[in-house]
């Protein structure tokens, strides 16, 4: 498994609403129409949105941290089968003939200078806490 988490912030003129809508209903059919799917390969594809009144935050107030705004509104993660398959995946992202292509769609719902790539390692724990 190779995991990628992007986290991003929405435009200001954007309410909550209305970015998850673009994210959902524009962006996404819009990357599966510009980059193609490759054969022998797959990818699970997360958006994780922060609640940031949810009553159980109120749960974690016991002196161990605090509970605060983040620093994205959107944390997506994207996770392929392996290293090649992402490989191959983003080689066509980023190709020249898309990219441009790519970030004037996301320019339409996030703030560019605050999209943040992270290559993550998940560890799958095998017993009960």
């Amino acid at each position: 498994m190779f995991k990628l988490v992007v986290t991003m912030r929405k435009r200001d003129d954007l309410t909550n609403e209305e970015f998850v809508q673009y994210y959902e209903d524009r962006h996404l059919p819009f990357l599966k129409n510009t980059i193609p799917a490759i054969s022998g390969t797959s990818r699970t594809h997360y958006r994780n949105f922060p609640l940031l009144n949810d009553p159980f935050l109120q749960t974690f107030l016991d002196g161990r941290g605090v509970v605060s705004n983040p620093d994205f509104d959107c944390m997506t993660e994207v996770i392929y089968q392996d290293r090649e398959s992402a490989n191959a995946y983003f080689k066509s992202f980023f190709s020249p003939e898309n990219l441009e292509k790519i970030k004037q769609d996301e320019s339409n719902f996030v703030k560019l200078d605050s999209i943040r790539f992270h290559v993550v390692d998940c560890i799958k724990s095998t017993r009960t806490v």
